[in-house]
């Protein structure tokens, strides 16, 4: 059974990939809210190509204190990768406070690299108005500036959360936050920062259920759609300027009017909205009806979509259902935002040998999807299986060569003799960080049995770059960040794989992290960074504004095609 609350026991959660970064050792945090460095369990318990770098604890002392690392992560519980390279994210239970069991919750960061050092950089609740219960993971800024969302508490009296950030002033919270009026209440999913400035984000639950929203550090929250039903997932900005998202439930008739039955939406929002706005509902699951597949049959459609759409390189949306499908444990799906056109992917089986039913691939899918360095798709699921407590899959954009890379729930040798499992319910994000592994975490498992896991596992994809924030079309001279590894070594820098940026337009400020100026661009571009260990890409795209030269555009040149510049003094 999931925790609820009274006034919305049905809501449930989804997850979605955001990549993030800033470094909390360089926060600048005050004492009351110093990090805590998390001693290590003398253990690295690695199955190739699986390792678990931690296991979450919230042992309960004698002195009433938790112990202070948190536990039991959930969806959608972001891990986002930042510009030193370490991971962070938040677990909605634990902490170090003297409060009951299953308090408020820690933000927490990560080293990809063994020993895999665990800190604490915040403890939810440490103050009046934090907010407590972060399911949200984290997000990074244009400005530098994680954020994310407490479901529970926060400065209003009526206790329905808060956003907050967390940056180099410390830890605080968007002011004033939901009230359970029209700006709803109870957010899971974190918001994201859009080149406006501006936050975007979605609550769950609350008077008004699914409100689309607006946030900024002086103004505070500001609805400006109302969805009408629960929703999890974290809102994606596209290269159009629109935000996208899903809802678990709900259904728009071929009149245009929306109800709060049905199997779930995929909707479209302006980003530029005011107000309160019509959502474009762009596709209705039902899982009572057929839809087209990816091999030209008709097949039952998925439905209660709890996690978000991402966008994969070729422009289209891929997603996931948690239930539907032929066996009702959920498809995964992909769809043209452009056209509509919408194809099933890949339905998760029920198989049966001698009388004994499973779900070998998964079942109930809440994470949505991240795109490789090889194209595929990869993705969690919190039941089916080996074990039946989860899997870690991959397909193709076609809806072929699905593959189970990895079921969870295996057994390992933890300290004392004591045996446990390597990780079960994963129902956080996975994130693929630039050094080509994945990473996420299991709700339950590890060496202290109940309380859950952070893992990696390395599916031999390619390191690459990543542009803060995704694709997106800026001004001429904007500054856009990028992180990877290796920058130090650098020897140039492209806009796609032929234009070279000199010293003035590229400023490495540490091995994992640059920032690029971005000059006049003819079409969408990559980031290119070539180094003598390998040239690394960006997956995500920049164009400027307007998009192209021409005679009535004063100071719009082509860039001189010049041979790449090392970037070092």
């Amino acid at each position: 059974m999931r925790r609820g609350h009274d006034s919305d026991p049905g809501r449930s959660h989804g997850i979605a990939l955001a990549v993030v970064g800033i470094s909390v050792l360089a926060l600048g945090l005050s004492t009351s809210q110093a990090q805590i460095v998390i001693p290590q369990v003398p253990i690295q318990v690695q199955y190739m190509p699986y390792t678990i770098l931690h296991n979450f604890d919230c042992t309960k002392y004698a002195s009433g204190q938790v112990a202070p690392d948190g536990c039991t992560p959930d969806g959608p519980g972001f891990l986002a990768q930042g510009r030193d390279g370490n991971l962070y994210g938040t677990v909605p239970t634990g902490g170090n406070l003297l409060y009951p069991k299953y308090n408020g919750g820690t933000i927490f960061s990560i080293g990809p690299i063994a020993p895999f050092p665990f800190a604490v950089s915040y403890t939810l609740g440490s103050n009046s108005g934090d907010g407590t219960t972060s399911h949200s993971g984290l997000t990074l800024g244009m400005d530098g500036v994680f954020y994310g969302t407490a479901e529970y508490g926060g400065a209003s009296s009526s206790g329905k959360g808060s956003v907050f950030s967390l940056g180099g002033n410390g830890f605080s919270t968007v002011q004033p936050v939901f009230t359970n009026g029209m700006d709803g209440g109870y957010p899971w999913a974190p918001p994201i920062q859009a080149p406006d400035g501006n936050l975007y984000g979605v609550t769950n639950g609350g008077t008004t259920k699914g409100v689309v929203y607006r946030a900024t550090p002086t103004t505070g929250v500001s609805p400006i759609a109302a969805l009408g039903v629960n929703t999890t997932a974290a809102l994606v900005l596209g290269f159009d300027g629109n935000l996208y998202g899903t809802t678990q439930a709900g259904s728009v008739s071929a009149q245009g009017v929306f109800s709060p039955i049905g199997g779930g939406t995929i909707f479209r929002i302006p980003m530029s909205a005011t107000g309160s706005v019509q959502p474009t509902f762009l596709h209705n699951f039902d899982p009572n009806k057929t839809v087209l597949s990816a091999n030209g049959q008709q097949v039952l459609d998925g439905g209660s979509p709890k996690g978000p759409v991402m966008f994969g390189h070729d422009g289209n949306l891929y997603g996931t259902t948690s239930a539907g499908g032929s066996a009702g444990y959920g498809v995964v799906y992909q769809l043209n935002p452009n056209t509509g056109a919408y194809k099933l992917l890949h339905t998760f089986p029920l198989v049966t040998v001698n009388n004994v039913a499973s779900a070998p691939d998964g079942s109930g899918s809440e994470s949505g999807l991240v795109q490789g360095s090889d194209g595929f798709l990869y993705g969690v699921a919190p039941g089916g299986g080996r074990s039946g407590v989860g899997t870690l899959f991959k397909l193709d954009t076609a809806g072929a060569n699905f593959q189970v890379l990895w079921s969870f729930g295996n057994t390992i040798q933890c300290p004392n003799n004591v045996t446990a499992n390597d990780g079960s319910f994963p129902h956080s994000t996975p994130t693929l960080h630039t050094n080509g592994k994945i990473y996420g975490m299991t709700q339950k498992g590890g060496c202290r049995t109940a309380y859950g896991t952070i893992y990696s596992f390395d599916a031999g994809l390619k390191p690459f770059a990543s542009i803060v924030g995704g694709s997106r079309v800026v001004s001429v001279g904007s500054k856009v960040g990028v992180i990877g590894q290796g920058f130090n070594t650098a020897t140039g820098v492209l806009l796609g794989s032929s234009t070279p940026l000199g010293k003035l337009a590229v400023q490495v400020l540490s091995d994992t992290y640059m920032v690029v100026t971005v000059p006049r661009l003819v079409g969408p571009s990559s980031i290119t960074v070539l180094m003598p260990s390998g040239t690394v890409m960006t997956p995500q795209v920049v164009s400027t504004s307007p998009p192209q030269c021409g005679t009535v555009i004063v100071g719009c040149r082509q860039l001189p095609s010049l041979p790449p510049r090392k970037l070092g003094p």
